[in-house]
This record gives structure tokens, sequence and C-alpha cells, in this order.
């Protein structure tokens, strides 16, 4: 077992937002998934590059549900692929309490929903689990970790949804740490994000949703297309994550 302290990771600062960002914290009253309503999404996932080339990656599904416990109402979220021949199916599954999206549980699996490479539990300011972690750069490894945080942290593998449940406006910019999945970066990161402005999205069956830019940096740069109206259909969009200065990987809305 690998056990791991706050104080022995580092943490990725991220840079670029021209607001002073909000210190973000669970619990504080910001992150509140009382803004969400039950959904069903599918995206056309794919890749390009700025010589032209795309590389479809295949449809991308995700699924709210809201449910109950003994702690009070949980978001459990469900994503899946369905990809392009070849490529294996990527399942994950997320679970927080609704009122503070405090995680509750982050499960990763290939090719089968079993086949879990990365299953956490968070407790508090605690979480445990496996997970892939390749510190030097080298080949993923499994490895069991207990972390053990000062606060309670967020989890960033959540994505655009923990955004979508702030209280976005124009030029709101917020700071928080998250749990993250990346192998070759620390298992805690400083996200950093803002809202740089409003556009209207054509979505098939939606129309033209109006939606918050929310640029955020997590690791690398992100932006979402996270509606205003959150409550009245999938909240996130659209999404753009840059891999490198001259490649990007989209998740862009298609008919349900």
């Amino acid at each position: 077992m690998i056990r791991l302290t706050a104080a022995t990771l580092a943490l990725i600062a991220a840079t670029g937002l021209d607001a002073e960002p909000v210190r973000l914290r669970v619990g504080d009253g910001a992150a509140d998934g009382r803004r969400l309503s039950p959904y069903t999404n599918v995206w056309r996932f794919y890749s390009e590059t700025d010589t032209g080339q795309i590389d479809e990656l295949g449809l991308w599904h995700d699924r709210v549900q809201i449910l109950s416990d003994a702690g009070g109402e949980i978001i459990r979220r469900e994503q899946r692929t369905e990809p392009t021949s070849g490529r294996p199916a990527l399942f994950v599954l997320n679970e927080m309490r609704r009122n503070t999206m405090a995680p509750v549980r982050a499960h990763f699996a290939r090719g089968a929903p079993d086949a879990a490479f990365l299953d956490v539990r968070f407790d508090g300011a605690t979480l445990t689990g496996r997970m892939p972690l390749a510190p030097t750069g080298g080949e993923p490894m499994p490895v069991t970790i207990t972390l053990t945080t000062p606060e309670p942290v967020f989890d960033w593998t959540q994505w655009g949804l923990l955004l979508a449940t702030f209280p976005l406006e124009e030029g709101y910019a917020g700071r928080f740490t998250g749990f993250n999945n990346v192998p070759t970066q620390a298992p805690l990161l400083d996200v950093t994000f803002e809202v740089t402005g409003v556009q209207a999205v054509p979505v098939p069956g939606r129309g033209d949703v109006e939606c918050f830019v929310v640029e955020a940096h997590a690791g690398a740069p992100w932006t979402f297309w996270i509606a205003r109206d959150r409550g009245a259909g999938p909240p996130i969009v659209k999404i753009r994550i840059d891999d490198s200065p001259t490649s990007r990987r989209w998740w862009v809305p298609v008919e349900p």
C-alpha cells in the first residue's frame, strides 16, 4: 500500500485567469447540485489537429439520476463511450452528495463496467481505493492509496458537472482542490476556472441553448459550454480539451 498525505503531494498551479478566483471549499454553500435535474445526454466525441485531421472516437453517453440514502440525496452520474471499431469502451461512475457536491465514489472501467482500473471512495477528508499512478512518467501501475487532506476536496473527475453546480455568471472565477485521475499527474489538482462569456450553441432537439463559456485550467486547458438554465436539460452542452498546442478533443451535442 502507498500511503499519501497532502503534505507529500505537489499540487499543479494553474494560471491564466483574468479575474481573481474565489477559493471554493466543500460545504461552503457555493457548489449546490440542486441546480441540476436528472437527464440523459449523448455527444459526438472526436479529436482534431491544426492540420485539419479529424479522428472520430465514437459517441459519449451521459446520464444523471437523483437517488437517496440515509445521508440524503445523491447525484449518480454514469458515462460510457460507444467507441469506433477497435477501441475499448470506457465506463465512468461518479456519486456525490447533492447539496454540497461532496464526492462519495469515483469508478472508472475499461472494456466492461466491472473491469475497474480506478475505484476510489471518499469519506470526509479521507479517500481510499485503487488507481493507476505513474509519478515518474513511466507505465501507470495500479496502487492502493489512502490519502488524508486537511479538509474535504472536490472530485475533478466530475469535470463540467461539478462546474455547473457553482453560481455561474459572467466574470465569476473560482479555485478549488480536486481529486485527479490522470496517472502522470498528482492525485490532487489545483483547479481554476472563469466564466469568460455567453454564447448560443445549436443543440439538436433543443434549438439554440444560451451557455456560459467556462475556461478551466486543470492539468490541461479545458473549455465548457454550460447552459445558463441548468435545470432545463443536460447542463453541459459542449466540451473542448486542448491536449497539446496543435491538437484537441471535442464533445459536441447530437440528437439523443
